[in-house]
Protein backbone atom coordinates (compact mmCIF):
# COMPACT_ATOMS: atom_id res chain seq x y z
CA UNK A 1 0.00 0.00 0.00
CA UNK A 2 2.75 2.22 0.92
CA UNK A 3 4.87 1.83 -2.19
CA UNK A 4 1.38 2.02 -4.88
CA UNK A 5 0.84 5.60 -2.66
CA UNK A 6 4.96 6.65 -3.34
CA UNK A 7 4.19 5.26 -7.26
CA UNK A 8 0.77 7.82 -7.22
CA UNK A 9 2.58 10.88 -5.75
CA UNK A 10 5.37 10.56 -8.46
CA UNK A 11 3.31 9.71 -11.27
CA UNK A 12 1.37 13.04 -9.87
CA UNK A 13 4.34 14.99 -9.62
CA UNK A 14 5.25 13.83 -13.47
CA UNK A 15 1.98 14.85 -14.21
CA UNK A 16 2.12 18.43 -12.81
CA UNK A 17 5.58 19.06 -14.29
CA UNK A 18 4.30 18.50 -17.43
CA UNK A 19 1.40 20.26 -17.33
CA UNK A 20 3.56 23.60 -15.98
CA UNK A 21 5.86 23.00 -18.93
CA UNK A 22 3.21 23.02 -21.40
CA UNK A 23 1.78 26.20 -19.91
CA UNK A 24 4.52 28.24 -18.78
CA UNK A 25 7.15 27.94 -21.05
CA UNK A 26 4.96 28.96 -24.23
CA UNK A 27 4.50 32.19 -22.00
CA UNK A 28 8.01 32.64 -21.22
CA UNK A 29 8.79 32.10 -25.24
CA UNK A 30 5.43 34.46 -26.17
CA UNK A 31 6.98 37.17 -23.03
CA UNK A 32 11.18 36.95 -25.33
CA UNK A 33 9.76 36.80 -28.77
CA UNK A 34 7.66 40.36 -27.88
CA UNK A 35 10.17 42.05 -26.22
CA UNK A 36 12.28 41.00 -29.43
CA UNK A 37 9.34 42.55 -31.46
CA UNK A 38 7.70 45.52 -29.46
CA UNK A 39 10.69 47.83 -30.47
CA UNK A 40 11.13 47.38 -34.26
CA UNK A 41 7.51 47.50 -34.44
CA UNK A 42 7.24 50.71 -32.74
CA UNK A 43 10.20 52.34 -34.81
CA UNK A 44 7.91 51.04 -37.96
CA UNK A 45 4.72 52.43 -37.04
CA UNK A 46 6.71 55.83 -36.22
CA UNK A 47 7.81 55.47 -39.32
CA UNK A 48 4.79 54.71 -41.25
CA UNK A 49 2.72 57.04 -39.13
CA UNK A 50 5.12 60.24 -40.72
CA UNK A 51 5.17 58.51 -43.56
CA UNK A 52 1.75 58.63 -44.32
CA UNK A 53 1.06 62.57 -43.35
CA UNK A 54 3.77 63.39 -46.07
CA UNK A 55 2.56 65.55 -48.21
CA UNK A 56 5.47 68.02 -49.46
CA UNK A 57 3.65 71.14 -51.10
CA UNK A 58 7.08 72.05 -52.51
CA UNK A 59 10.27 70.30 -53.29
CA UNK A 60 13.41 72.91 -52.20
CA UNK A 61 14.12 75.89 -50.30
CA UNK A 62 13.52 78.29 -53.19
CA UNK A 63 10.44 76.13 -54.38
CA UNK A 64 9.19 76.79 -50.75
CA UNK A 65 10.19 80.29 -50.15
CA UNK A 66 8.26 81.01 -53.22
CA UNK A 67 4.96 79.38 -52.39
CA UNK A 68 5.25 81.03 -48.90
CA UNK A 69 2.45 83.21 -47.63
CA UNK A 70 3.87 86.03 -45.23
CA UNK A 71 2.26 83.96 -42.67
CA UNK A 72 4.18 81.18 -43.25
CA UNK A 73 7.61 83.20 -43.66
CA UNK A 74 6.91 84.73 -40.38
CA UNK A 75 6.34 80.96 -38.90
CA UNK A 76 8.81 79.50 -40.54
CA UNK A 77 11.75 82.09 -39.18
CA UNK A 78 9.82 81.63 -35.37
CA UNK A 79 11.72 78.97 -32.65
CA UNK A 80 9.24 78.11 -30.05
CA UNK A 81 10.94 76.43 -27.17
CA UNK A 82 9.27 73.07 -26.66
CA UNK A 83 7.60 73.34 -22.96
CA UNK A 84 5.94 76.44 -24.16
CA UNK A 85 3.17 74.12 -25.69
CA UNK A 86 2.06 73.41 -22.38
CA UNK A 87 1.28 76.87 -20.96
CA UNK A 88 -2.28 78.07 -20.64
CA UNK A 89 -3.38 79.49 -23.78
CA UNK A 90 -0.92 77.20 -26.20
CA UNK A 91 -1.23 74.07 -27.57
CA UNK A 92 0.94 71.33 -30.40
CA UNK A 93 -1.64 72.05 -32.57
CA UNK A 94 -0.28 76.02 -33.09
CA UNK A 95 2.82 74.44 -35.01
CA UNK A 96 0.02 73.49 -37.62
CA UNK A 97 -1.89 76.95 -37.48
CA UNK A 98 1.39 79.08 -37.36
CA UNK A 99 4.06 77.45 -39.63
CA UNK A 100 5.86 76.93 -36.79
CA UNK A 101 9.70 76.12 -38.35
CA UNK A 102 11.84 74.85 -35.32
CA UNK A 103 11.46 73.88 -31.81
CA UNK A 104 14.08 74.10 -29.30
CA UNK A 105 14.43 71.33 -25.63
CA UNK A 106 15.90 73.49 -23.45
CA UNK A 107 17.24 72.37 -19.53
CA UNK A 108 14.17 70.38 -18.65
CA UNK A 109 13.04 69.74 -22.22
CA UNK A 110 12.59 65.98 -22.16
CA UNK A 111 9.61 63.89 -22.79
CA UNK A 112 8.11 64.89 -19.02
CA UNK A 113 9.95 67.30 -18.18
CA UNK A 114 14.03 66.78 -17.48
CA UNK A 115 15.39 63.61 -18.92
CA UNK A 116 13.48 60.69 -20.78
CA UNK A 117 14.69 57.79 -22.49
CA UNK A 118 16.13 58.11 -25.90
CA UNK A 119 13.02 56.33 -26.97
CA UNK A 120 11.02 58.78 -25.54
CA UNK A 121 12.31 61.53 -27.04
CA UNK A 122 12.41 60.11 -30.40
CA UNK A 123 8.38 59.55 -30.12
CA UNK A 124 8.82 62.96 -28.66
CA UNK A 125 10.21 64.60 -31.74
CA UNK A 126 8.24 62.69 -34.16
CA UNK A 127 5.09 63.88 -32.87
CA UNK A 128 5.85 67.50 -32.70
CA UNK A 129 6.66 66.59 -36.52
CA UNK A 130 3.35 65.47 -37.33
CA UNK A 131 2.16 68.40 -36.86
CA UNK A 132 4.29 70.29 -38.76
CA UNK A 133 3.86 67.86 -41.35
CA UNK A 134 0.03 68.85 -41.98
CA UNK A 135 1.10 72.19 -43.02
CA UNK A 136 0.12 73.18 -46.48
CA UNK A 137 3.82 73.03 -47.69
CA UNK A 138 4.52 70.09 -45.32
CA UNK A 139 7.84 71.74 -44.28
CA UNK A 140 9.60 69.41 -41.48
CA UNK A 141 10.58 71.16 -38.13
CA UNK A 142 14.08 71.57 -37.55
CA UNK A 143 14.21 70.03 -33.85
CA UNK A 144 16.91 71.59 -31.95
CA UNK A 145 18.41 70.49 -28.60
CA UNK A 146 20.80 71.86 -25.60
CA UNK A 147 23.48 69.44 -26.27
CA UNK A 148 26.46 71.58 -24.61
CA UNK A 149 28.19 68.52 -22.97
CA UNK A 150 26.71 65.70 -24.66
CA UNK A 151 23.35 65.02 -25.28
CA UNK A 152 22.75 66.08 -21.35
CA UNK A 153 19.15 65.92 -21.22
CA UNK A 154 18.83 62.22 -21.84
CA UNK A 155 18.86 59.51 -19.45
CA UNK A 156 21.66 57.26 -20.45
CA UNK A 157 23.87 59.79 -22.62
CA UNK A 158 27.62 60.14 -22.58
CA UNK A 159 28.67 63.44 -20.47
CA UNK A 160 31.35 65.60 -21.20
CA UNK A 161 33.20 68.28 -19.30
CA UNK A 162 32.10 71.50 -20.19
CA UNK A 163 33.93 73.78 -22.76
CA UNK A 164 35.95 75.26 -20.43
CA UNK A 165 37.32 71.68 -19.90
CA UNK A 166 37.70 71.14 -22.66
CA UNK A 167 39.86 74.30 -23.50
CA UNK A 168 42.01 73.59 -20.66
CA UNK A 169 42.64 70.59 -22.37
CA UNK A 170 43.17 72.31 -25.71
CA UNK A 171 43.45 69.19 -28.53
CA UNK A 172 41.35 69.71 -31.22
CA UNK A 173 41.24 66.12 -32.53
CA UNK A 174 39.94 64.75 -29.49
CA UNK A 175 37.22 67.48 -28.81
CA UNK A 176 36.33 66.63 -32.75
CA UNK A 177 35.56 63.05 -31.30
CA UNK A 178 33.71 63.87 -28.50
CA UNK A 179 31.04 65.91 -30.73
CA UNK A 180 30.85 62.83 -32.83
CA UNK A 181 30.03 60.99 -29.95
CA UNK A 182 27.26 63.37 -29.31
CA UNK A 183 26.15 63.55 -32.79
CA UNK A 184 25.39 60.13 -32.86
CA UNK A 185 23.39 59.85 -29.60
CA UNK A 186 21.67 63.51 -30.70
CA UNK A 187 19.99 61.62 -34.19
CA UNK A 188 19.13 58.06 -31.91
CA UNK A 189 16.40 60.49 -30.21
CA UNK A 190 15.49 62.21 -33.82
CA UNK A 191 17.09 65.47 -32.76
CA UNK A 192 19.25 67.12 -35.67
CA UNK A 193 20.14 70.61 -34.34
CA UNK A 194 22.52 71.05 -31.22
CA UNK A 195 22.76 74.47 -29.97
CA UNK A 196 26.29 74.14 -29.63
CA UNK A 197 28.93 75.15 -29.12
CA UNK A 198 29.54 78.17 -27.17
CA UNK A 199 32.29 80.44 -28.79
CA UNK A 200 31.76 83.12 -26.74
CA UNK A 201 34.98 85.09 -25.28
CA UNK A 202 34.75 84.86 -21.15
CA UNK A 203 37.08 88.25 -20.11
CA UNK A 204 35.72 88.22 -16.36
CA UNK A 205 34.96 84.81 -13.79
CA UNK A 206 32.28 87.00 -11.98
CA UNK A 207 29.94 86.22 -15.49
CA UNK A 208 27.92 82.98 -14.35
CA UNK A 209 28.24 81.23 -17.59
CA UNK A 210 31.84 81.27 -17.94
CA UNK A 211 32.51 77.70 -17.68
CA UNK A 212 30.71 77.78 -21.65
CA UNK A 213 33.56 79.32 -23.22
CA UNK A 214 36.60 77.34 -24.44
CA UNK A 215 39.16 80.04 -23.75
CA UNK A 216 39.61 83.68 -22.69
CA UNK A 217 42.25 83.93 -25.67
CA UNK A 218 40.26 84.25 -29.12
CA UNK A 219 42.96 82.47 -30.72
CA UNK A 220 41.89 79.33 -28.69
CA UNK A 221 38.26 79.90 -29.12
CA UNK A 222 38.43 79.65 -33.25
CA UNK A 223 40.32 76.41 -32.79
CA UNK A 224 38.26 74.84 -30.32
CA UNK A 225 34.71 76.05 -31.83
CA UNK A 226 36.11 74.80 -35.31
CA UNK A 227 36.89 71.11 -34.27
CA UNK A 228 33.44 70.88 -32.46
CA UNK A 229 32.15 71.77 -35.19
CA UNK A 230 33.80 69.62 -37.55
CA UNK A 231 32.31 66.61 -34.83
CA UNK A 232 28.72 68.05 -35.10
CA UNK A 233 28.52 68.30 -38.62
CA UNK A 234 32.14 67.35 -40.63
CA UNK A 235 33.75 69.70 -42.81
CA UNK A 236 30.97 71.44 -44.56
CA UNK A 237 27.04 71.01 -43.49
CA UNK A 238 25.88 67.84 -45.11
CA UNK A 239 22.38 66.83 -44.36
CA UNK A 240 22.90 63.26 -44.49
CA UNK A 241 21.85 60.89 -42.08
CA UNK A 242 25.03 60.99 -40.30
CA UNK A 243 24.88 64.54 -39.63
CA UNK A 244 24.04 67.34 -37.46
CA UNK A 245 23.34 70.87 -37.67
CA UNK A 246 25.69 72.79 -35.38
CA UNK A 247 24.64 76.41 -34.40
CA UNK A 248 27.49 78.31 -32.43
CA UNK A 249 25.91 79.76 -29.16
CA UNK A 250 26.99 83.50 -27.89
CA UNK A 251 24.37 83.67 -24.84
CA UNK A 252 22.81 87.10 -24.89
CA UNK A 253 24.32 89.70 -22.17
CA UNK A 254 27.16 87.50 -22.50
CA UNK A 255 30.46 89.62 -22.08
CA UNK A 256 31.59 90.96 -24.98
CA UNK A 257 29.11 89.45 -27.24
CA UNK A 258 30.28 88.45 -30.71
CA UNK A 259 27.06 89.84 -32.48
CA UNK A 260 26.36 92.28 -29.63
CA UNK A 261 28.02 95.18 -28.19
CA UNK A 262 25.46 94.72 -25.20
CA UNK A 263 27.84 94.80 -21.80
CA UNK A 264 26.93 93.62 -18.37
CA UNK A 265 28.01 95.81 -15.02
CA UNK A 266 32.07 94.96 -14.65
CA UNK A 267 32.98 93.94 -18.04
CA UNK A 268 34.85 95.86 -20.53
CA UNK A 269 33.34 98.57 -22.60
CA UNK A 270 31.74 98.29 -26.18
CA UNK A 271 34.60 100.16 -27.97
CA UNK A 272 36.69 97.59 -26.54
CA UNK A 273 34.52 94.18 -27.95
CA UNK A 274 35.16 94.37 -31.98
CA UNK A 275 39.00 94.46 -31.81
CA UNK A 276 39.26 91.79 -29.02
CA UNK A 277 36.57 89.42 -31.01
CA UNK A 278 38.05 90.15 -34.64
CA UNK A 279 39.77 86.99 -34.32
CA UNK A 280 37.19 84.66 -33.01
CA UNK A 281 34.74 85.92 -35.35
CA UNK A 282 36.09 84.50 -38.55
CA UNK A 283 34.27 81.51 -37.21
CA UNK A 284 31.24 82.90 -39.44
CA UNK A 285 33.22 83.79 -42.30
CA UNK A 286 35.09 80.13 -42.54
CA UNK A 287 32.38 77.87 -41.59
Amino acid sequence: MHLRVKRHQKSLGIRRARLFASIVLPIIVMLVILQLVLPAYAATTRTARLSATLAYGCISPSDCVSKMTLPEKEGQMTQVEKNAFTQSGNSITDITTYFIGSVLSGGGGGPNGAGGTPTQWADMVDNFQSYALQTRLGIPLIYGADAVHGHNNVYGATLFPHNIGLGAMHDPALITQVEQVTRDEVLGTGVRWTFAPCVCTPQDIRWGRTYEGYSEVPSDNQTDGSAAIVGFQEQAISWRRQNTLSAMVTPPGAPAHLTSTRVMPGFPSSSWIPSTYLHTSRLYRTR
